[in-house]
């Protein structure tokens, strides 16, 4: 369970697999979604797991706080569906990073931790 709690106090309980990426009929995900990458903080690499609903450009970047992208983790055509990809950032500073997930007109994006 995960609690929500708002700015006037009352809270909510809500089971956590509520958050789940929704499906269509047909097992494909029924929506654009970058997901939360695990582990986060990480030391030396993390998964970045995206849903893709329709068939088209998707673009996964990866840009430090001053906005330089690190980064390409992904950059061309992908059919609807989950995809999954590491980042090892090798000899990148510790520090915060921003994963930024690109389709069409959709934009998404996710702070990533880095401590070593």
């Amino acid at each position: 369970w995960i609690e929500a709690v708002g700015s006037n106090g009352a809270s909510e309980k809500v089971a956590a697999e509520y958050a789940t990426t929704a499906v269509s009929e047909d097992g494909r995900p029924a929506r654009f979604a970058l997901h939360a990458p695990h582990p986060n903080p990480f030391n030396c690499s993390t998964t970045i797991t995206y849903s893709v609903a329709e068939s088209g450009p998707v673009s996964v970047k990866v840009y430090n706080i001053t906005g330089q992208c690190v980064a390409t983790l992904a950059d061309g055509i992908r059919t609807a569906g989950r995809y999954s990809v590491v980042w090892n950032p090798g000899t990148i500073t510790s520090g915060v990073y921003i994963c930024v997930m690109r389709s069409g007109t959709d934009m998404q994006a996710r702070k990533l931790l880095m401590v070593k």
